[in-house]
């Protein structure tokens, strides 16, 4: 379990629509990361800390039983972790928040939580080296196009292919004024650049 001291500093500063990504120290992560140049996992922040309640994030993972788009408290992803694995938030910047049309970002979230499922065979186009296309899923989606689906749908990003977005092109996207380290040492490259 990792030591959360370094997330409970910061947490008050994410706010809905902040993109969290993750780089892990399994092997499986590792081969995502590889393979799409980045971080190997992407969540979104669906509500950020309230009173004594955590941030919660949504994404799309299998836990446990529980496989597809899904809600879960932030702390309780970045404490089961493997230890050695990093994380940071990627916070809008005001005017793209300005834009988020937010009736619409929850409206598109209460659509997809626990119907669509992980794709794991889209996990695996990942792995690959050839890129491929997709329209917009209706029964599967992997972790970053989920993230890049939910942004879209609230206008917080425009003109942007979202369903083939891995989580690179999350870090990539020209729509932060920061990022925050929240677990670890992230090493985000080409922040903010597109």
């Amino acid at each position: 379990m990792n030591d959360l001291t370094q997330y409970y500093s910061v947490r008050h500063l994410l706010r809905a629509g902040d993109v969290i990504v993750f780089y892990g120290a399994g092997l499986l992560d590792k081969l995502i990361e590889v393979a799409s140049e980045g971080p190997g996992h992407s969540a979104v922040v669906r509500w950020g800390a309230m009173a004594a309640a955590d941030v919660v994030v949504e994404e799309s993972t299998i836990n446990g039983k529980r496989n597809g788009v899904q809600h879960n408290p932030l702390g309780w992803e970045l404490a089961g972790y493997p230890v050695g694995s990093s994380a940071a938030a990627l916070l809008l910047s005001d005017a793209v928040r300005a834009q988020m049309n937010l009736e619409a970002f929850y409206a598109y979230i209460g659509q997809i939580d626990g119907i669509l499922r992980y794709d794991i065979p889209g996990l695996f186009k990942f792995l690959l080296p050839q890129a491929f296309d997709r329209i917009e899923p209706t029964k599967e989606m992997v972790c970053s196009v989920t993230v890049g689906a939910i942004l879209a749908k609230c206008g917080a990003i425009r003109n942007v292919n979202w369903g083939r977005m891995r989580p690179q092109d999350l870090v990539e996207l020209g729509i932060y004024k920061t990022f925050v380290p929240l677990l670890g040492e992230p090493k985000l490259h080409n922040f903010n650049t597109i």
